[in-house]
């Protein structure tokens, strides 16, 4: 019963770690995808192409719960794969309606530049 819990706990331990390395892997290979294009290897519609199918497997990784624009994720789902926010915000933009809304109190918001070229930059925001 012991040998169980020990396992249990340290495979619930090691998740976040196993999360934030895979979610760094994924980083890395968009930073790879934009290095390609920055040098002309491959050109903006392959980019994009590249961009879209690592975007679904963060996606699976950090386990959306509804794949309506883009995918959404809870603060909690947020917090693991990019660490403490960045700043807070009283505004959200609301997709559906292609506007922002003013929210009554302020909420946490990440912001992070992934790669930044001379042609492109790309940042996650959260």
């Amino acid at each position: 019963m012991k040998k169980i819990f020990l396992l249990v706990f340290f495979v619930f331990l090691l998740s976040p770690l196993i999360l934030a390395s895979s979610v760094e892997d994924e980083i890395q290979r968009i930073t790879h995808y934009a290095e390609e294009y920055e040098t002309g290897n491959i050109d903006y519609a392959k980019l994009q192409l590249y961009l879209s199918s690592v975007r679904q497997d963060l996606n699976e990784i950090l386990g959306v719960v509804d794949r309506d624009e883009g995918g959404l994720l809870n603060e909690e789902q947020i917090r693991k794969a990019l660490g403490e926010p960045t700043e807070e915000t009283s505004w959200v933009w609301v997709e559906g309606q292609e506007r922002e809304k003013r929210l009554e109190k302020p909420i946490p918001a990440w912001n992070k530049i992934i790669f930044d070229g001379k042609k492109i930059q790309i940042r996650l925001d959260a």
